[in-house]
């Protein structure tokens, strides 16, 4: 009620400008750090490989998506945490809040700040989403007698790729509350 009253329906969306506008760069890092890990570890393009490897793939997939998502993490924060006016506002948008981190806490100190706390978020996330989407894709594709997850309908992909984001909120939500370091 303090934030509808104070700052209108836009106050509930302060801070999201520059996620909305990187999620597209997050998830191209993740999906290619994937397919990297995979042909790291011999899987062929195409493949689905194992169970380990696609947790394997899914880990470096987070670890690598850390660094991009812990500094837009932190700029999010801060700018969700500012209550005053924008007009009045320490930081008036992205760009400034990038430029004002740099310059008075530094990057490793300042824009990575939270780096670790996103590694133990991003990780087991990635790990439990593509992990569980092998295991329910191989699950489904036994199910209706297929001797491979290529041959699974759109539906089945959906029923994986909902699995797929459960298990990854499943295991990465009581790390995420550690996020919260990169207001500091």
């Amino acid at each position: 009620m303090d934030t509808y009253s104070l700052e209108g329906v836009r106050g509930f969306y302060k801070g999201m400008g520059s996620p909305l506008f990187t999620v597209p760069l997050i998830n191209s890092i993740v999906f290619a750090s994937y397919e990297f890990a995979k042909r790291i570890q011999g899987v062929p393009i195409g493949k689905d490989g194992n169970f380990v490897q696609s947790l394997n793939a899914g880990m470096f997939a987070g670890f690598v998506n850390s660094f991009v998502l812990s500094p837009i993490e932190l700029v999010k924060c801060r700018l969700q945490i500012q209550r005053e006016s924008k007009a009045s506002a320490y930081y008036k948008g992205p760009t400034d809040c990038v430029r004002k981190i740099i310059r008075e806490e530094g990057i490793g100190h300042g824009l990575f700040k939270g780096l670790v706390a996103s590694f133990l978020r991003e990780v087991p996330c990635y790990a439990g989403q593509f992990g569980s989407f092998y295991l329910t894709k191989k699950l489904l594709a036994k199910a209706q007698g297929l001797d491979c997850t290529s041959k699974l309908g759109p539906g089945s992909c959906m029923v994986a790729g909902g699995v797929a984001g459960f298990f990854s909120w499943l295991v990465s939500y009581p790390q995420g509350k550690l996020t919260l370091i990169n207001c500091g």
